[in-house]
């Protein structure tokens, strides 16, 4: 019996370890904090990528065509769609949790 509650001690705690042992991956999809667009966190190759999934209001209401990229400091690249638009890429794991 004795040995019964040390091997269960044991395992507990194993279990206890993997779990918090465990890091929280940034993969998958992601709304945010206005709830605007939803967009996509994905590996390609090594590092992380991201593109714009979907957007509540994906036409722009003046023209009634797809929302485009008028912010970008690129004057080239303002008439591409914001739908699908990859926005970050290149990110690669740094220590403790982080991605640069």
């Amino acid at each position: 019996m004795k040995k019964f509650v040390i091997l269960s001690i044991v395992l507990l705690f194993g279990l206890i370890g993997s779990v918090s042992a465990q890091s929280l991956s940034p993969l998958g999809i992601w709304t945010n904090s206005e709830k605007k667009a939803t967009f996509e966190i994905y590996k390609c190759g090594d590092k992380l990528c991201g593109r714009i999934v979907s957007l509540t209001i994906p036409n722009d209401p003046k023209t009634g065509r797809p929302k485009t990229d008028t912010q970008n400091p690129n004057p080239k690249l303002r008439s591409r769609p914001r739908l699908g638009m990859v926005f970050m890429q290149g990110f690669e794991y740094d220590e403790d949790n982080k991605w640069d």
